[in-house]
């Protein structure tokens, strides 16, 4: 038998109300509770990532911090070790070890400039070289 209004049989009108109650089964119940799973499931994987990644950097912090610490230990001793070899008891008990009193130059040391007439001082008109008289100095321990 067909209905005058969809021109359909009877049994066409059954199985469409059918299908269709399936349908609005599963979009009004099932696809909002699978897509709540998705959202908490992807909002618990972020949560992992980021504990993970805040871990990582705490791990990262304290491995720099002692790092940090290290080299300013290492800073310290360095700058008492210079302090101690700057002494003046360092430097003498050298200067004795090694004879590093003063003593004159030797000869193939000494190295003597001529300075051209026209940059000599006023006052010397001579091209005569100054023979200043020979320092010597020593320290006795």
């Amino acid at each position: 038998m067909k209905s005058v209004k969809t021109m359909r049989s009877t049994e066409d009108g059954r199985r469409s109300v059918q299908a269709s109650g399936r349908s609005r089964w599963f979009s009004s119940m099932v696809l909002p509770v699978l897509v709540m799973f998705a959202l908490i499931f992807a909002a618990f994987n972020l949560r992992i990532s980021f504990n993970q990644k805040a871990e990582q950097a705490n791990r990262d912090i304290a491995r720099v911090r002692s790092k940090i610490h290290q080299l300013e230990r290492e800073i310290a001793n360095l700058k008492n070790r210079k302090e101690e070899l700057s002494s003046w008891p360092k430097i003498r008990e050298k200067i004795v070890r090694y004879r590093l009193g003063l003593r004159a130059a030797n000869p193939d040391q000494v190295f003597r400039i001529e300075v051209p007439s026209e940059h000599k001082v006023a006052g010397k008109a001579s091209r005569e070289t100054v023979h200043l008289p020979q320092r010597t100095a020593s320290i006795g321990f």
